[in-house]
């Protein structure tokens, strides 16, 4: 499959970019305004749901896995295409972040969902075998149960349920939280361990974090 065939069936991607950017500023302008708070929470929902309905599809895309597949195999020719394929998706990334960054999600745990997807579409710029494309596949998927969930609490009140519902998706991309000795503990499967705090609800109704972050061990 040549490059230009993929790249016209994963247009939806750059269509979708500009439907959700337009939401996700809507959701900036109407911050300005003393009543403009729900307005607000609402673009940024709207701009959710855009992202999450993409990243569904793309997520079940066999344009973008067999097309990655039967490109050329000269290496540098290869690099330049995927480049070229994944531009459009790197802009929608950037800006699932920043979505999910308004949406209450932590500056850390965001930023860490975007940088393993980016990781993994640059896996695929060589050759890359069907584990490597796998790792694509898996990395959008968690990428799309993390801002459909996000997309959730928007559009609902606070509540155990909703959060329940988050932590479910972050149970499935591979996180799970307990407790231990009464700190709030993110297990993750991984290497190393560091410290990613994340937005939970508190008994209040709002938002906050234990003892300002929550620490991360990964196994």
């Amino acid at each position: 499959m040549a490059n230009r065939e993929i790249l016209q069936r994963c247009a939806y991607v750059i269509s979708a970019y500009q439907v959700a950017q337009e939401y996700y500023e809507r959701s900036l302008a109407a911050k300005d305004y003393i009543l403009g708070k729900e307005d607000s929470r609402r673009h940024l929902a709207e701009a959710a749901q855009v992202l999450c309905r993409t990243l569904a599809r793309l997520v079940e895309e066999p344009a973008l896995y067999d097309g990655l597949e039967s490109l050329p195999k000269d290496v540098e020719n290869r690099k330049q295409e995927v480049r070229e394929i994944f531009a459009d998706l790197e802009c929608f990334l950037e800006l699932e972040h920043r979505v999910l960054l308004d949406a209450g999600l932590s500056h850390e745990a965001a930023s860490r969902l975007v940088a393993d997807t980016s990781r993994s579409m640059r896996m695929v710029e060589g050759l890359p075998d069907i584990d490597q494309l796998q790792n694509l596949r898996e990395r959008l998927a968690a990428s799309r149960d993390i801002v459909c969930a996000a997309e959730q609490r928007l559009v609902e009140p606070i509540s155990p349920r909703s959060f329940g519902r988050f932590l479910g998706a972050l149970k499935a991309v591979g996180i799970g939280l307990s407790v231990v000795g009464g700190v709030a503990v993110i297990v993750a499967n991984a290497m190393t361990s560091t410290v990613m705090p994340i937005f939970i609800a508190s008994a209040g109704g709002g938002l906050a974090s234990i003892g300002g972050g929550i620490v991360v061990l990964k196994s």
